[in-house]
């Protein structure tokens, strides 16, 4: 699963005069009822309507194409966040104009022959604007890198002819890259975007959910109550508590975000150098994306392409999660070992086992999720009656 949308802008619209109070951009509002919308779209998707997966996929793309564009807006040398601006205009036009034409056309185009079939004029503008459109909001949430992975692989697709030897083909002609894209379930809208808006976001939902009434913070609590008293003990924190968090989301980046906030000072305070105690988190965070029961958005494609039950994806990344975590607790013992290094105070830890307790309900969500997958409900609707739990 990918990593959450910075929040949107806070602070004084440009040229505002200093102490004004702090107010929501409105590409920040958009974006914000966008997502509401977003939201209660794919939970009324996956608890009371069936949607012809064309349509489903094509407004999911849409949405997060809309709000990842009010939320990102590259500028000399940095990222602001929450403006309108010209690229933001232009991709809404973009993701609601693809997702409208799609639904005003649908019947000709889930009647047509794909590749016999004639591509229309319109199915040319929209294909090829959504792909240029994904394109760039992937440079800017991701970076360069990929963006210019993506691009030498397209375009390795139209030059074939004209490359000699035996990595030569025929090429693909525009008419094939438009219908591959956006006018059948393949490509753009194939696999991958089916298993994020029918299992996906609702995992991510429910993880949301949990983390906004407490789960981060509890799932950090309970980690030092496990390891904050052991030599070395904020690193061995960062690792429980990455793995905890991971139960519940498979981003690592907001594994990260989520916990190093708090364990990489700590690693700090007792004496880790500022280079481990990042690696530390880094590497631990990373774990979260194969420890079940919710793992990154990998593990939903490999069950939906071998056809198997998400189960039996979940039961095969038990052992290897657990002896990935189990190395990089080894690792950081070993440098406390050799370094010295102390765990917390008791006056801390007694205050963490307080907080704890506190907060001991939220383990509940957790445990129902776990309890509807092994009952053999769906992914989805395992994640939405967790949800419904956790709220």
């Amino acid at each position: 699963m990918t990593a959450p949308f910075p929040p949107p802008a806070l602070g004084p619209a440009e040229g505002s005069p200093p102490g004004r109070v702090p107010t929501l951009s409105a590409a920040a509002w958009v974006a914000g009822a966008l997502a509401v919308v977003w939201s209660l779209f794919q939970i009324y998707a996956g608890a009371f309507a069936l949607i012809e997966p064309l349509k489903l996929r094509i407004l999911h793309v849409a949405f997060a194409l809309a709000v990842a564009a009010l939320h990102v807006r590259a500028g000399h040398e940095e990222t602001r966040v929450g403006r309108f601006g010209l690229f933001s205009v232009v991709a809404l036009l973009i993701a609601g104009g693809a997702a409208l034409h799609m639904f005003l056309d649908y019947n000709r185009i889930v009647t047509r022959i794909p590749f016999v079939d004639d591509v229309a004029p319109l199915d040319y503008v929209f294909g090829l604007a959504l792909v240029a459109l994904v394109l760039e909001v992937t440079r800017r949430l991701l970076g360069l890198a990929l963006t210019l992975v993506t691009l030498a692989f397209v375009a390795y697709g139209f030059l074939g002819p004209w490359i000699p030897g035996p990595l030569g083909h025929r090429g693909i002609p525009l008419a094939t890259f438009v219908e591959a894209n956006y006018l059948t379930p393949e490509g753009l809208l194939g696999v991958p975007v089916g298993v994020s808006a029918e299992v996906v976001f609702y995992f991510v939902l429910f993880a949301a959910i949990l983390e906004s009434s407490g789960g981060g913070r509890f799932f950090i609590d309970l980690a030092t109550a496990a390891g904050g008293w052991l030599r070395g003990g904020p690193a061995k924190i960062a690792v429980i508590a990455s793995s905890l968090f991971g139960t519940i989301n498979g981003s690592a980046v907001a594994n990260v975000v989520g916990t190093g906030v708090f364990t990489i000072p700590l690693m700090k305070r007792v004496g880790y150098t500022p280079r481990f105690a990042g690696a530390v988190e880094a590497v631990a965070s990373t774990g979260g994306q194969i420890m079940p029961p919710v793992m990154g958005a990998a593990a939903f494609v490999m069950a939906e392409m071998m056809g198997v039950p998400y189960l039996t994806v979940v039961k095969a990344a038990i052992i290897p999660a657990v002896l990935y975590y189990v190395a990089v607790f080894a690792a950081v013992h070993l440098v406390a070992v050799r370094d010295g290094l102390q765990g917390i105070s008791a006056e801390e830890m007694r205050v963490v086992r307080q907080g704890m307790w506190r907060r001991a309900h939220l383990i509940v969500p957790l445990a129902y999720l776990i309890w509807q997958i092994l009952e053999g409900y769906s992914p989805t609707t395992a994640a939405l009656r967790a949800a419904v739990v956790g709220e």
